[in-house]
């Protein structure tokens, strides 16, 4: 897929029956594009929340939650969400940043969206349907070699 292009997936995915977790490599876009990651008709992860240019998740027609970060621009980074029943932390580069009391179902039917795309490149991009430890999530980052 070229850069800066977006593909569907062919079916919307069920909602998972246990946590959710993404992780992908990431050069930030610039800033007040809204552009998310992945998204549903329901729900999106940003990497660029609409009005802070913070990561964040959006519950559409509800509600817009940043986290304490702003991915910086032109640099790659490991970002890894994972939700729990108390809301969904954010791992930076293998290590924990910040958490929001909010969680959403994770959105599986496209890598972004129409007209609104994260303006960034992706390396990987990975779910998993239950939630990962800080232990495995610093394991996943360390397999790339990167520290």
């Amino acid at each position: 897929m070229p850069p800066g292009s977006a593909q569907g997936l062919e079916e919307p995915a069920p909602a998972p029956q246990t946590v959710p977790r993404l992780t992908d490599w990431t050069p930030a876009p610039g800033r007040g594009d809204d552009g998310p990651l992945l998204n549903s008709t329901a729900a999106a992860l940003k990497l660029d929340q609409f009005q802070t240019g913070r990561v964040g998740i959006t519950r559409y027609g509800l509600a817009d939650h940043s986290f304490d970060y702003t991915a910086p621009l032109g640099e790659w980074v490991h970002l890894t969400f994972v939700a729990t029943a108390s809301g969904t932390a954010l791992y930076v580069n293998g290590r924990p940043h910040s958490s929001i009391a909010a969680v959403i179902d994770l959105p599986m039917h496209s890598i972004g969206a129409n007209r609104r795309m994260a303006r960034a490149d992706l390396d990987e991009l990975i779910t998993y349907d239950e939630a990962l430890s800080p232990p495995q999530v610093a394991a996943l980052y360390d397999s790339y070699g990167t520290r």
